[in-house]
């Protein structure tokens, strides 16, 4: 397994590394900046492949439908880096392939002996933390369209597999025998959670942000316990030039 997992982040950098040597400068103004020529290496402002980066940030939300799920607090969340690459196929609608690297981390509300493993009286905290490898595809509609490599306002539709490189379930206990100790246990590669999974993604986006929502279709466990919260709704900030 973990030679499976160094071969599978090694094709996602190649991709990546593919993918960001043959984009084209993102754009913002409406205008072409007269030295555009520099920052393009003279391919010019209306070539059909665009590419960048981005930073996100979403929140995992428990919704007991169909499954029944955990209930996880408030600070169970979703942060990734990543890349897109895009191909305009014209004016009103392009095609994206995302890559990105990601920790998931899901907070419990509840500690019992029923979504704790190996449960005792003194846990007081245990989440389970997913590090993932994800590719996405998705069709682009452009509400605003734009001539050249600019984003404008636009929807994105489309699918996503993850694969998790890592899967965690982590508890925190205080035990006080005339004295307090704190200790921390973790329980890697979980055998239950299966290392692929997938589901839908909708943006909304513009410039410099787009919002998105996430929709896992696959089952977190395939143990038959309860599941983990399908659906993380987010912000992706977007990295490119803006001169």
């Amino acid at each position: 397994m973990k030679e499976l997992s160094s071969v599978i982040l090694f094709i996602f950098v190649a991709l990546v590394f593919c993918f960001s040597s043959y984009g084209q400068t993102v754009l913002i103004k409406d205008k072409t900046p007269k030295n555009f020529s520099n920052i393009d290496n003279n391919f010019g402002p209306n070539r059909k492949h665009y590419n960048y980066s981005y930073l996100a940030l979403g929140k995992v939300f428990s919704i007991p439908v169909p499954d029944s799920v955990l209930s996880v607090k408030w600070n169970a969340i979703k942060l990734s880096s990543g890349y897109t690459k895009k191909y305009q196929a014209n004016k009103y609608l392009g095609l994206l392939f995302d890559f990105d690297f990601s920790v998931e981390s899901y907070a419990l509300k509840n500690i019992d002996s029923t979504t704790t493993l190996k449960y005792n009286t003194n846990i007081n905290k245990a989440r389970y933390v997913f590090y993932k490898v994800s590719t996405d595809l998705a069709m682009q509609f452009n509400l605003k369209p734009k001539r050249g490599n600019q984003l404008g306002t636009y929807i994105t539709m489309g699918a996503y597999v993850d694969y998790n490189i890592s899967r965690r379930f982590v508890t925190k206990a205080k035990f006080e025998n005339g004295y307090k100790v704190n200790q921390k246990t973790v329980y890697k590669k979980l055998p239950f959670a299966p290392p692929f999974q997938y589901g839908a993604v909708v943006k909304f986006g513009k410039h410099y942000l787009d919002f998105f929502a996430r929709y896992r279709v696959s089952n977190a466990f395939d143990n038959g316990q309860l599941e983990l919260p399908r659906l993380i709704v987010g912000a992706e900030f977007l990295i490119h030039d803006t001169n």
